[in-house]
């Protein structure tokens, strides 16, 4: 799902790619999510509508003092260094991610395909329409969207860690058991002493912990970076490590996926005896289109990675639609409260309070499945015309939506061979491993530079 926002595909030959991600998904150990916990009403779903807090940025910075999750000082062994951009495109600042969202409210650009409708309408028993509110002919249609990243604010980053308890949320326990069963392998073949590891989103910290396992037990040191847009999320996944595994260097890195980039690049230069991994885990590549994963992970080969350098990538296969439906669309409703969750984060990014200018009583969560496309598709349904004023740089915007009016919120693509081979065709990575959960639905792929 993770981890995750990248820039939004309509945004692509305005902004760098990759902006921000879906990396800053997290999967700390806590309880599973109650029945009862997740209202199966939409205008009252017990959302937080906290701020993260803030923290002034410096030049790679060293943030470690300035734990979040305690008020202890963090383990000797651990830092967090804040390494985002200071300029004002950055989508980590608050006032440029509301022109965006205004820009892609404000404009239809992203394909609701006739087949999406169509899937729509058998999965869902809804009259297959063109997703603007019209009912036929059934063809491709513009619809607005909103970015990614709006689902992952604090409590966005809660509900998720609540999805990966869910029973039908597959992917979390598949990737858990490759972990479980392979970490040993993993670390015999791709770790080397003195190595990196580099996890591009904080995420995954139960199944990160059984590599961590695997290294010292081959009695082999390593520093292993993890990145997120989130300070809080950093202390709280790191400082359980740390003092766990005091043998191991731990650094957080405050900021986006570019930011990473550019900071690997840099600042890490690895010894030419030893190795450096990457991983990319929770299906975090299904959040981003076939194309611009493919040109994130050319960026990664040229910008993080040395020849016999691997990145280790989770990917979700082209599985059942009746399963990648349920994985989306849980009977507790907590992948429903995750959705709806960016819709509050979009009125705290206007300015705006609590159900004051998208009420979650008018607008529902569409889960789909295409099978042609292979991938899930998630969208906001408006459920009754209304009209949407906001103001941003003393500038009105006005949105104006139709009944039944789609707006696009969340990719989450599969891959089969062949989409692996074309992946690494457009990437000029080389594929050299995999290891499959033992449903066959989830693999873990290596693949080197």
């Amino acid at each position: 799902m993770l981890h995750l926002s990248q820039l939004h595909p309509s945004l692509i030959s305005k902004e760098p790619l990759f902006t921000d991600g879906l990396h800053i998904l997290k999967d700390h150990e806590s309880d599973p999510p109650s029945d009862s916990e997740y209202s199966s009403s939409a205008s009252d779903s017990g959302f937080s509508s906290s701020s993260p807090p803030t923290l002034q940025p410096s030049d790679h910075g060293d943030i470690s003092t300035m734990s979040e999750a305690s008020t202890e000082p963090s383990p000797s062994n651990m830092k967090v260094l804040d390494i985002r951009s200071k300029t004002v495109d950055s989508m980590a600042d608050s006032a440029h991610l509301a022109r965006v969202v205004a820009q892609t409210l404000s404009t239809r650009d992203t394909v609701f395909p006739a087949s999406s409708a169509r899937f729509d309408a058998e999965q869902n028993g809804n009259r297959a329409s063109n997703g603007d509110g019209g009912m036929n002919p059934i063809q491709d249609v513009l619809v607005r969207s909103i970015p990614t990243l709006v689902l992952y604010d604090d409590n966005g980053l809660d509900i998720f860690n609540d999805i990966t308890h869910v029973d039908e949320y597959y992917i979390t326990n598949a990737e858990m058991q490759i972990f479980k069963d392979k970490s040993s392998e993993i670390a015999q073949t791709h770790v080397g002493d003195n190595g990196v590891l580099i996890e591009l989103g904080v995420g995954s910290m139960r199944k990160t912990r059984h590599l961590l396992d695997a290294i010292v037990n081959q009695n082999k040191s390593v520093t292993y970076y993890a990145l997120d847009l989130s300070a809080q999320s950093l202390t709280q996944s790191l400082q359980p490590l740390a003092l766990q595994f005091p043998g191991i260097k731990f650094v957080g890195l405050l900021g986006t996926y570019d930011d990473s980039l550019l900071y690997i690049k840099d600042h890490l230069k690895r010894d030419e005896n030893s190795t450096r991994t990457l991983l990319w885990l929770g299906t975090s590549i299904g959040n981003t289109t076939r194309e611009e994963a493919a040109q994130f992970l050319a960026r990664v080969k040229d910008c993080a990675m040395q020849e016999g350098d691997v990145l280790l990538c989770g990917i979700d296969r082209r599985n059942d639609a009746g399963i990648v439906k349920a994985a989306y669309d849980d009977s507790k409703g907590v992948t429903r409260a995750f959705i709806l969750n960016g819709l509050r984060h979009v009125e705290r990014i206007f300015g705006g309070e609590r159900d004051q200018l998208f009420p979650l009583s008018k607008f529902e969560y569409v889960s789909l499945y295409n099978a042609e496309l292979g991938r899930h598709e998630a969208y906001y349904r408006s459920l009754e015309q209304q009209r949407v004023e906001v103001d941003v740089d003393s500038v009105s915007h006005v949105f104006e939506f139709e009944e039944g009016e789609l707006i696009f919120i969340e990719y989450s693509i599969k891959y089969d061979g062949e989409d692996i081979k074309q992946l690494m065709d457009q990437s000029g990575l080389r594929w050299a491993k995999e290891w499959a959960d033992e449903t066959q639905r989830y693999s873990l792929h290596c693949f080197a530079k």
